[in-house]
């Protein structure tokens, strides 16, 4: 079977990127325009990511192939659609790898 490869956008500190991995998939790519979250994702898997994603070097870096395109959400603190949205722990999604 072939190995499901993907690009983490907007990558944080690699939330997506332990869930793919956890599901057996490779990241071939990352990008976090965040230097603090930049120095984690580094810390987290050795690599640091690409930056700010609107660069044409950046762009010019993205692999032509590759499986599934993740990309993180806007830090809560920033939005104020969150605010708005109160999830009970009841009404929280368990994590599950999708079947791909």
């Amino acid at each position: 079977m072939k190995e499901i490869s993907f690009i983490d956008l907007f990558a944080g500190i690699g939330g997506f990127r332990i869930a793919m991995q956890n599901c057996g998939a490779k990241c071939v790519f990352s990008s976090e325009i965040d230097l603090n979250a930049q120095k984690t994702y580094t810390a987290n898997f050795h690599e640091k990511p690409y930056g700010d994603i609107t660069k044409q070097e950046t762009k010019d870096s993205i692999p032509q192939d590759f499986d599934v395109l993740c990309a993180g959400f806007p830090q809560a603190k920033s939005t104020k659609a969150v605010e708005r949205i109160k999830l009970s722990k009841a009404e929280k999604p368990t994590p599950r790898c999708a079947t791909l």
